[in-house]
Protein backbone atom coordinates (compact mmCIF):
# COMPACT_ATOMS: atom_id res chain seq x y z
CA UNK A 1 0.00 0.00 0.00
CA UNK A 2 2.94 2.31 0.83
CA UNK A 3 4.60 1.43 -2.40
CA UNK A 4 1.74 2.45 -4.33
CA UNK A 5 1.03 5.73 -2.50
CA UNK A 6 4.84 6.26 -3.73
CA UNK A 7 4.82 5.37 -6.66
CA UNK A 8 1.56 7.56 -7.69
CA UNK A 9 3.37 10.76 -6.62
CA UNK A 10 5.92 10.00 -9.14
CA UNK A 11 3.87 10.69 -11.88
CA UNK A 12 4.17 14.33 -10.61
CA UNK A 13 7.60 14.79 -9.67
CA UNK A 14 10.32 17.22 -11.54
CA UNK A 15 12.67 16.06 -13.97
CA UNK A 16 15.68 15.10 -12.95
CA UNK A 17 17.63 16.63 -15.40
CA UNK A 18 17.89 19.83 -12.89
CA UNK A 19 18.93 16.75 -10.43
CA UNK A 20 22.32 16.09 -12.44
CA UNK A 21 22.76 19.60 -13.46
CA UNK A 22 21.99 21.69 -10.36
CA UNK A 23 22.63 18.86 -7.79
CA UNK A 24 20.14 19.69 -5.57
CA UNK A 25 19.29 16.61 -2.94
CA UNK A 26 16.23 18.12 -2.55
CA UNK A 27 14.39 17.34 -5.67
CA UNK A 28 15.54 13.60 -4.97
CA UNK A 29 11.90 12.79 -3.06
CA UNK A 30 9.65 15.04 -1.66
CA UNK A 31 7.87 15.85 1.40
CA UNK A 32 4.65 13.83 0.55
CA UNK A 33 7.02 11.24 -0.29
CA UNK A 34 8.99 11.07 2.87
CA UNK A 35 5.63 11.56 4.83
CA UNK A 36 4.32 8.21 2.64
CA UNK A 37 7.58 6.90 4.00
CA UNK A 38 7.64 7.14 7.51
CA UNK A 39 4.34 7.67 8.46
CA UNK A 40 4.26 11.23 9.55
CA UNK A 41 3.91 14.92 8.93
CA UNK A 42 7.34 16.70 8.14
CA UNK A 43 8.25 19.95 7.37
CA UNK A 44 9.23 20.37 3.59
CA UNK A 45 12.78 19.76 2.54
CA UNK A 46 15.78 21.93 4.00
CA UNK A 47 18.71 22.32 1.86
CA UNK A 48 21.86 21.98 3.94
CA UNK A 49 23.87 22.68 0.82
CA UNK A 50 23.08 22.22 -2.73
CA UNK A 51 23.95 18.26 -2.31
CA UNK A 52 22.21 17.51 0.88
CA UNK A 53 18.72 17.78 1.99
CA UNK A 54 16.89 17.83 5.58
CA UNK A 55 13.33 16.44 6.09
CA UNK A 56 12.19 16.77 10.07
CA UNK A 57 9.15 15.15 11.79
CA UNK A 58 6.54 17.88 12.41
CA UNK A 59 5.87 16.40 16.33
CA UNK A 60 9.76 15.78 16.93
CA UNK A 61 12.06 17.81 14.93
CA UNK A 62 14.87 14.90 15.85
CA UNK A 63 13.29 12.36 13.71
CA UNK A 64 14.62 13.13 10.46
CA UNK A 65 15.49 12.06 6.97
CA UNK A 66 18.55 13.53 5.07
CA UNK A 67 19.15 12.42 1.32
CA UNK A 68 22.81 13.41 -0.11
CA UNK A 69 24.25 13.42 -3.15
CA UNK A 70 27.90 12.46 -3.04
CA UNK A 71 30.06 14.25 -5.45
CA UNK A 72 32.97 13.37 -7.67
CA UNK A 73 33.11 11.77 -10.90
CA UNK A 74 30.97 8.91 -12.13
CA UNK A 75 33.95 6.47 -11.71
CA UNK A 76 35.04 7.46 -8.49
CA UNK A 77 31.33 7.06 -7.11
CA UNK A 78 31.18 3.78 -8.41
CA UNK A 79 34.23 2.49 -6.58
CA UNK A 80 32.80 4.24 -3.90
CA UNK A 81 29.66 2.11 -3.48
CA UNK A 82 31.93 -0.82 -4.02
CA UNK A 83 33.85 0.18 -1.25
CA UNK A 84 31.58 0.86 1.33
CA UNK A 85 29.16 -1.92 0.64
CA UNK A 86 31.89 -4.75 0.82
CA UNK A 87 32.51 -3.84 4.80
CA UNK A 88 31.20 -5.56 7.72
CA UNK A 89 26.94 -4.77 8.70
CA UNK A 90 26.54 -3.61 5.25
CA UNK A 91 23.45 -4.73 4.29
CA UNK A 92 22.20 -5.62 0.57
CA UNK A 93 19.25 -4.60 -0.34
CA UNK A 94 17.64 -5.99 -3.46
CA UNK A 95 15.79 -4.15 -5.97
CA UNK A 96 16.85 -0.16 -5.79
CA UNK A 97 18.81 1.33 -8.75
CA UNK A 98 22.17 -0.20 -9.97
CA UNK A 99 22.51 -1.65 -6.21
CA UNK A 100 21.64 -0.71 -2.66
CA UNK A 101 22.95 -1.71 0.94
CA UNK A 102 21.85 -0.19 4.24
CA UNK A 103 23.97 0.36 7.43
CA UNK A 104 22.06 0.52 10.91
CA UNK A 105 23.10 2.84 13.43
CA UNK A 106 23.11 1.42 17.31
CA UNK A 107 21.02 3.90 18.17
CA UNK A 108 18.09 3.21 15.77
CA UNK A 109 18.73 5.37 12.89
CA UNK A 110 19.64 3.48 9.81
CA UNK A 111 21.10 4.46 6.22
CA UNK A 112 20.64 3.29 2.94
CA UNK A 113 22.86 3.94 -0.03
CA UNK A 114 22.13 3.76 -2.97
CA UNK A 115 23.75 3.81 -6.69
CA UNK A 116 21.64 4.43 -9.81
CA UNK A 117 23.77 5.12 -13.55
CA UNK A 118 25.70 8.04 -12.24
CA UNK A 119 24.17 8.69 -8.99
CA UNK A 120 25.28 7.82 -5.59
CA UNK A 121 21.97 8.82 -3.04
CA UNK A 122 22.04 8.26 0.35
CA UNK A 123 19.04 8.23 2.58
CA UNK A 124 19.55 8.12 6.17
CA UNK A 125 16.75 8.47 8.76
CA UNK A 126 17.33 8.99 12.47
CA UNK A 127 14.65 7.83 14.57
CA UNK A 128 14.61 5.21 17.11
CA UNK A 129 10.99 4.78 17.22
CA UNK A 130 10.86 3.91 13.33
CA UNK A 131 9.23 0.23 13.61
CA UNK A 132 9.79 -0.73 10.42
CA UNK A 133 12.73 1.88 9.42
CA UNK A 134 14.29 -0.41 6.66
CA UNK A 135 11.41 -0.89 4.49
CA UNK A 136 10.93 2.59 4.94
CA UNK A 137 13.57 3.47 3.84
CA UNK A 138 14.03 1.06 1.09
CA UNK A 139 10.49 2.45 -0.34
CA UNK A 140 11.89 5.79 -0.14
CA UNK A 141 14.60 5.09 -2.10
CA UNK A 142 12.46 3.16 -4.99
CA UNK A 143 10.83 6.02 -5.65
CA UNK A 144 13.84 8.55 -5.49
CA UNK A 145 15.94 5.35 -7.98
CA UNK A 146 12.47 5.72 -9.99
CA UNK A 147 12.99 9.88 -10.58
CA UNK A 148 16.67 8.79 -11.08
CA UNK A 149 15.97 6.74 -14.37
CA UNK A 150 16.38 6.92 -17.79
CA UNK A 151 12.61 8.27 -19.04
CA UNK A 152 12.60 11.21 -15.95
CA UNK A 153 16.59 12.03 -17.51
CA UNK A 154 14.62 13.57 -20.88
CA UNK A 155 14.40 17.39 -21.83
CA UNK A 156 10.75 17.41 -19.92
CA UNK A 157 9.33 18.80 -23.59
CA UNK A 158 10.64 15.78 -25.26
CA UNK A 159 8.64 13.26 -22.44
CA UNK A 160 5.23 14.82 -23.19
CA UNK A 161 5.25 15.80 -26.86
CA UNK A 162 3.57 12.91 -29.75
CA UNK A 163 6.64 11.50 -31.10
CA UNK A 164 5.92 11.77 -34.85
CA UNK A 165 4.97 8.92 -36.90
CA UNK A 166 6.59 7.60 -39.73
CA UNK A 167 4.58 5.95 -43.11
Amino acid sequence: CLLVGLTALVGCSQSSEGISTNLNACLIVTEAEVELAIGTPVTPGLPQTDRQCLYQAKRNPQETVTVELNPGPDGDKKSLFHDQRSKVGHQPIPGVGDGAFTLRSPIGGIQLTFLKADALVTLSLSSPKQANAEAAMTTLAKVAATRLDGPLRAHPATATEPRPTTT
